[in-house]
């Protein structure tokens, strides 16, 4: 921890650091079989690919119902997150369309795409998918 000049003290997060911490949560509520209602993630930077789908099978197999992805740089989500939750928030990055794959969303109510970087067919997709 630095200090400031006038004494208070500056704190400074590495991502490392926070990717740990929720990975060390998640893994706590797999273990304990807790539910998790809903899972809201925004970084400004880059986050793993491969972390931040693991993040999200946790969340599925625990039952998450709500989930807000804010992120800046392309990402491609897993088919299996599409049928499993009820509320799917984007918020300002290039969802990246899975090869040729027909997108379910079986029991959505909430869509919401916030400055989402889409391509015409990948909004179609998503558009007819919805109930």
């Amino acid at each position: 921890m630095y200090y400031s000049a006038t004494n208070l003290p500056l704190l400074q997060i590495r991502v490392n650091d926070l990717m740990d911490c929720i990975n060390t949560a998640l893994i706590r509520y797999h273990k304990n079989k807790c539910g998790i209602d809903s899972f809201k993630f925004r970084l400004s930077g880059f986050a793993p690919r491969v972390m931040l789908n693991t993040w999200l099978e946790v969340e599925l197999e625990n039952g998450v119902k709500s989930l807000s992805i804010s992120l800046n740089h392309p990402y491609t989500l897993p088919q299996t997150i599409l049928g499993a939750v009820v509320e799917l928030w984007f918020v300002g990055f290039q969802l990246k369309p899975q090869p040729i794959q027909i997108i379910r969303f079986h029991g959505l109510r909430v869509l919401s795409l916030v400055g989402l970087d889409l391509d015409q067919v990948m909004l179609q997709r998503i558009v007819l998918s919805c109930p």
